[in-house]
């Protein structure tokens, strides 16, 4: 009787209930107040990206290292089509975090400035 109880026990007792906007509140919290190239966009860029698309590394010909180079692919549209998953999704290791992608489309409509 007691083999069969505590597999049963096991099952159960690692099982909870808890939703993933429970659980990840702070994933909510997105501020796209005051969003700026240098200290939002850049940033973002540098930790998704730049593995692949700075410095030597430039992977599809796609050099990301500074603003100039950002806004070529701003202008085309690829930049946020391809970090919305839209076209290619980047970063090849999987969808960056809604926020990120929030981030970086606020200052695309805000003008994508050098700021």
């Amino acid at each position: 009787m007691i083999k069969y109880i505590i597999p049963f026990l096991l099952l159960f007792s690692s099982c909870y209930y808890d939703n993933q906007e429970d659980l990840y509140q702070y994933l909510n919290n997105c501020d796209t107040t005051n969003v700026t190239f240098t200290n939002s966009v850049m940033p973002i860029i540098a930790s998704e990206c730049s593995f692949c698309h700075q410095g030597q590394n430039m992977l599809g010909g796609v050099s990301l290292n500074n603003y100039d180079e950002v806004m070529i692919y701003v202008t085309n549209n690829e930049l946020l089509s391809d970090v919305k998953g839209e076209t290619n999704v980047m970063p090849k290791s999987g969808m960056m975090l809604d926020c990120k992608i929030k981030i970086i489309e606020k200052w695309i409509n805000d003008g994508a400035t050098n700021n």
